[in-house]
């Protein structure tokens, strides 16, 4: 199985403070050998609280080493994306985690309600459940 992960899902894996913590820490678990893919814009919104803090490349590498894949981006994205975000009116990071679902045929893990709701109504397998 492939699964396109949401940043908040590796935000609260990351963060022990986070209400969805031990959701995320228990969902990725799971998922333990399984492809997972991040668009580069969700990579580079898991990276922005270490960046503030000096410690991005840290953080990268402990993604790298949970074999978190960033999904390859071609030339017919920004329309894909485009086309997404007029269908949806979802704000362009939840359109890149579809479109990364869409074009990888992947389950979506999100605790994101309507973002899950949306990938459902694409015919998306959800995460958790």
């Amino acid at each position: 199985m492939t699964v396109a992960i949401d940043a908040c899902v590796l935000i609260a894996h990351f963060d022990e403070s986070d209400a969805h913590h031990a959701a995320a820490t228990s969902l990725l678990a799971s998922l333990s050998g399984q492809r997972l893919l991040v668009h580069p814009m969700t990579a580079a919104e898991v990276l922005v609280g270490s960046a503030r803090l000096g410690r991005v490349r840290e953080r990268q590498d402990s993604i790298r080493s949970m074999r978190v894949e960033i999904a390859a981006v071609d030339d017919e994205a920004p329309v894909r994306l485009a086309e997404l975000r007029a269908r949806t009116r979802h704000r362009m990071p939840d359109c890149c985690v579809l479109d990364v679902a869409l074009r990888n045929v992947a389950s979506v893990a999100t605790f994101d309600e309507p973002l899950r709701a949306t990938a459902r109504k694409l015919r998306l397998r959800t995460l958790p459940r």
